[in-house]
């Protein structure tokens, strides 16, 4: 095992345990936060930009992060750390508990986080993981609110097949992440206030997510729609892995 594997098995066992300094924690009283949790090809990132587009209270958090540059990834959302004195400063920053948080990627060494400049709006928005929603939930925003992100079974799968194809190497591990994302969403369908992404519907689907954001009512069939999304995600791994 090298260092950096050593490194990323430490940030994992850590993680849980993850504190940032109590002057980031006093600035963070002061703002909102919405976490929103779905899987690949849902609409994250099409809803996210909507709603910071229809009302300019709401702004999407940025971050670092460890993994190569994706073709479609969004200019500006993310930092990224590649050399080996990059990732020495990350280090010595995590040690004095300066980032707000950090998640390892479930499945790979891949390292996500933030810092207090990247929460710069009184809503803060932000694709967030199954595993690294306690972790935000802790640091004590003012408001803090978990969207599952959803959509009709059928809908999604057809999403998937046009961003992932199966030629696409991604692939198979953007079903593992969507089982793993489905599975959590409904274990704790209780927190989650559910938003269904509709095609075609997506200015409406923005003011939802403002209302929700608010303190308004989730949609009531989100938890159905989530079970039926983890059966087409089954199904599209036992497709995909033939």
């Amino acid at each position: 095992m090298t260092n950096r594997e050593k490194w990323f098995e430490k940030l994992r066992h850590e993680q849980g345990h993850y504190t940032t300094n109590e002057a980031n924690r006093r600035l963070l009283a002061q703002v909102s936060f919405d976490a929103i949790v779905s899987p690949g090809a849902g609409g994250k990132s099409t809803i996210m930009n909507h709603v910071a587009k229809i009302d300019d209270r709401f702004k999407r958090v940025s971050g670092f992060v460890t993994r190569e540059q994706r073709p479609n990834d969004e200019p500006e959302l993310y930092r990224y750390i590649h050399s080996d004195d990059e990732y020495a400063q990350l280090a010595d920053e995590i040690d004095q508990h300066i980032p707000i948080q950090y998640a390892v990627h479930p499945a790979k060494d891949s390292l996500y986080g933030t810092h207090i400049e990247d929460y710069h709006s009184t809503h803060n928005i932000k694709d967030v993981w199954y595993n690294a929603i306690a972790d935000f939930e802790k640091l004590g925003f003012e408001r803090f609110t978990i969207i599952g992100l959803v959509a009709e079974p059928a809908t999604w799968e057809e999403w998937f097949r046009h961003r992932f194809p199966k030629t696409d190497p991604n692939a198979l591990p953007r079903i593992t992440e969507a089982t793993q994302e489905l599975s959590w969403l409904i274990e704790n369908e209780q927190r989650v206030q559910w938003l269904e992404n509709r095609q075609g519907e997506i200015d409406s689907v923005a003011k939802e997510f403002i209302a929700i954001s608010e303190g308004g009512a989730g949609s009531y069939y989100g938890s159905k729609l989530a079970k039926g999304m983890l059966r087409a995600a089954i199904r599209l791994e036992q497709e995909y892995t033939h």
